[in-house]
This record gives structure tokens, C-alpha cells and sequence, in this order.
């Protein structure tokens, strides 16, 4: 954002300049975490998701390591195939509209691109 002198002949003679490439960055960072209610802290490395039921069967998770998309699949559970970075699920603790999901006993440890792993709800993967 900032002003700058476009050479009108208006009163001030200077227009807002709002639309840089920064701003839309930001914009389209935003959207996705707005319409899963994506809520991450990193010092606990917790995630809290709150998907509107138009996205629930499938949404991007979006994290400082690494991004995944998360489909529901059977069971209650969301596969999870990680799209960039590396994520460690064993240490992730995410919970989707109040439910904990974990990653399955086999699945635990850092995953890395290309890499899909089944999340399910923490008391079904005692």
C-alpha cells in the first residue's frame, strides 16, 4: 500500500496504490485457512480445524513445514498426502471441529512429499 502521483488533475493530485502482488498473496494464503477455520500454534505444534461443511471432504492443511490436503475418507478418518515440505505428524496434534485425530500406530514420524498418511480419531487408534 502507499500513495503515489498519477499526474490527474484532481485535487491532491495523488491516488491510493493498494493491489501489489504482496497484498494477493496474503489474500490467497487466507482464503483456505478461513474456510477450514485453520488454527495453528506453533509452540505447542497444535492445529485446530473447524472445516465449513461445503470443504469438509476435502481441504488443503497448510503449516510452516510443510502443506497437505486432507480428504475424509472411510472410517472417520482423512487421508492425508503431504504436497510440499516435510510434516512430523507424530508430533502434530490436530483436532477437526473439537475431535483429536492422530496418525495411525504405523504412520507415526516425519512424512515427506508424495507421502500419504491415514489420520483417525485419537480413540479409534489405541
Amino acid at each position: 500500500t502507499g500513495i503515489y502521483d498519477d499526474g490527474s488533475a484532481d485535487k491532491w493530485g495523488l491516488r491510493p496504490k493498494v493491489n501489489s502482488h504482496y497484498s494477493r498473496q496474503t489474500w490467497w494464503w487466507a482464503i483456505p485457512l478461513a474456510l477450514t477455520g485453520q488454527q495453528y500454534d506453533a509452540r505447542t505444534r497444535t492445529l485446530a480445524l473447524a472445516p465449513d461443511a461445503a470443504v469438509a471432504a476435502r481441504f488443503p492443511l497448510l503449516l510452516p513445514d510443510g502443506s497437505a490436503q486432507l480428504t475424509r475418507g472411510p472410517g472417520g478418518c482423512y487421508n492425508t498426502e503431504v504436497l510440499s515440505g516435510a510434516i512430523d505428524f507424530g508430533e502434530l496434534s490436530l483436532t477437526v471441529h473439537g475431535v483429536r485425530f492422530a496418525p495411525t500406530p504405523s504412520a507415526r514420524g516425519e512424512w515427506r512429499v508424495g507421502e500419504v498418511v491415514r489420520l483417525c480419531p485419537a480413540s479409534s487408534n489405541s
